[in-house]
């Protein structure tokens, strides 16, 4: 089967080589790469041309003229790609010599599967293992995972990535939901979990790198709005599981919604933004409860000059 690699990046020429060279380095190399670039200003779509100008029956670029985030430029990415089967990896991290190998290998012994996923080394900025996402086989869930894709029960609460999938299934469920800002890859794994199958190989074949100042470092507020988002659009479908399932899901998602929401509402009393954090406050006791954060909200509600008194003592 036809396999294509994507790549997607956004100001990372840096890492972008890496990435690159990952996939062009692997035991079984893909039939086609395709790099797509938001609108890059750091030179990075220069170094994408070089790449298609040295390989040109292998590499095709995608170059955005302005930018269209996240979703949109994978997306773009996606609907460009030619093969039966698609992986994809962001422009800072790397692919394991062995990766496309042992997706294919997956699929083969598996073949009531759809998406091939395996295990991932996390590393830091300067390319330095620092930990692993599954640390046992068992602890990853197989075949059909709806559920458990719901509620984020994965090994350390984090998906699968790096995944390879048979294009045909993200085509049907329509792609990536252009109109989140963050979790997209979560949200288009409920949809796509609901049509097909996984298979999980416990060797390490990709490297995520953590990054302290990524997009997932962003504000809470934009962390909790994408949840929200993503939960109501979903509300239905968590609704329709059985009793168990219903209250697996809640118990996983909510409290980590939640959390999100206490920070946002400790992020807005620090601003002094009233408002936002009343809307966030409201939020955060609806989802998480149990993670009070008691002083917040006595400083919220006590008046404003000895909310103040009670911040100077505190320091």
């Amino acid at each position: 089967m036809k396999v294509s690699v994507l790549i997607t990046s956004y100001n990372q020429k840096g890492l972008l080589q890496g990435a690159v060279e990952s996939v062009l380095d692997q035991t079984r190399v893909p039939d086609e790469i395709i790099i797509a670039d938001d609108c890059s200003q750091d030179g990075s779509q220069d170094l994408i041309r070089s790449y298609a100008t040295e390989y040109p029956d292998l590499i095709r670029p995608i170059l955005q003229s302005q930018n269209v985030g996240i979703p949109g430029n994978r997306n773009s990415a996606y609907r460009a790609t030619t093969g039966d089967l698609v992986t994809y990896l962001d422009g800072d991290d790397r692919f394991r010599p062995r990766k496309i190998e042992v997706d294919l290998e997956t699929l083969e012994v598996n073949p009531e599967a759809d998406i091939a996923c395996a295990n991932i080394a996390y590393i830091d900025p300067k390319g330095r293992r620092i930990g692993t996402w599954c640390d046992a086989e068992e602890e990853v869930p197989t075949g059909d995972v709806a559920t458990e894709v719901l509620a984020r029960g994965f090994p350390k609460g984090s998906l699968f990535r790096n995944e390879m999938v048979k294009k045909e299934k993200v085509e049907k469920i329509g792609f990536y939901d252009t109109d989140l800002p963050l979790y997209e890859d979560w949200e288009l794994r409920i949809r796509l979990s609901k049509r097909a199958h996984l298979a999980y190989a416990h060797e390490i074949t990709s490297e995520y790198r953590k990054n302290p100042q990524g997009i997932s470092r962003s504000h809470a507020g934009r962390h909790l709005d994408a949840c929200l988002r993503i939960f109501r659009k979903h509300r239905s479908s968590i609704e329709s599981l059985g009793t168990d399932d219903r209250r697996y899901v809640n118990r996983q998602v909510r409290p980590w919604i939640g959390q999100f929401a206490w920070r946002a509402f400790r992020d807005a009393l620090e601003r002094r933004d009233r408002p936002t954090a009343w809307a966030y406050l409201m939020d955060a006791i609806k989802f998480a409860p149990q993670f009070a954060d008691v002083r917040g909200i006595a400083r919220f509600f006590l008046p404003q000059a000895l909310a103040d008194v009670i911040r100077t003592f505190r320091r």
